[in-house]
C-alpha cells in the first residue's frame, strides 16, 4: 500500500516563510510623514518604563583598549643569531625603519639600495655582532660572483654602512659618500676585519 502525504502542509510552511521575509519593513519609510526634527530626535526619545534603550549604533571604543596603531619596532639587538627575513614581533630586519632609513641615508643610488633591502630569493647570512655594530650580507642568487653586499647597522648612532660589489668593483657607501675597496664585500665576521 502506497501512503503519499497531502502536500498543504508544506506549502503552508512555504507561504509563512514568505510572508514573514517580506514583512520586514523600510524604516526610513516608517517616519514619511513625521517632521523631519521628529525623524532625526527619534533616537533621543525616551524609552517606556521597565524597557531597556537598545544602542543604535556602535558605542565609541574605549581610548584605553583600542591598539597601538602604530606599535614600536623591536629592538635590533634581538635580530643577532636571525636571517634577515625572519620576522621579530612581525617586523623583518630588513622591513625594520631603523634599517630602512639608514640604509636610504648610506647609500644614494636606489638601485643598489632595492639589490640591498629585499629579501627575495638571495642568500643571506644571519645577522651577527661585529663590536657595537649588527652586520649581515648577502648577495645574488646563483650569481653571488656578480653581486654581493653587507649592511653594517650601528644602532647607537642609528647609522650605517653598506659595502656593494658589482663584477668585481666593491665601494662602501657611508652618509651619501662612496669610497672604493680593493677587497671583496665581507661575507662573514673573517671577512669583516677591525
Amino acid at each position: 500500500m502506497n501512503h503519499q502525504r497531502p502536500a498543504w502542509p508544506v506549502l503552508i510552511l512555504v507561504l509563512a516563510a514568505c510572508a514573514c521575509s517580506s514583512d520586514k519593513r523600510d524604516v526610513s519609510a516608517d517616519h514619511s510623514d513625521a517632521p523631519a526634527a521628529e525623524v532625526a530626535n527619534a533616537d533621543a526619545m525616551p524609552q517606556p518604563k521597565g524597557e531597556e534603550s537598545l544602542p543604535t549604533s556602535d558605542p565609541a571604543p574605549d581610548p584605553a583598549s583600542a591598539p597601538d596603531e602604530v606599535s614600536p619596532a623591536p629592538d635590533l639587538a634581538r635580530y643577532v643569531g636571525k636571517n634577515p627575513f625572519d620576522k621579530v614581533d612581525g617586523v623583518a630586519f630588513l622591513d625594520h625603519p631603523t634599517v630602512q632609513s639608514t640604509v636610504k641615508a648610506a647609500v644614494n643610488d636606489a638601485a643598489i639600495r632595492k639589490w640591498v633591502l629585499a629579501a627575495g630569493a638571495n642568500p643571506w647570512q644571519p645577522i651577527w655582532r661585529h663590536g657595537d655594530d649588527l652586520v649581515t650580507a648577502g648577495c645574488q642568487q646563483h650569481g653571488c660572483e656578480q653581486r654581493s653586499w653587507t649592511i653594517v647597522i650601528t644602532p647607537a648612532t642609528k647609522s650605517a654602512k653598506v659595502c656593494f660589489e658589482k663584477d668585481g668593483v666593491s665601494r662602501w657607501y657611508s652618509a651619501g659618500r662612496i669610497e672604493p675597496y680593493d677587497n671583496s664585500c665581507p661575507f662573514d665576521e673573517a671577512d669583516l676585519g677591525d
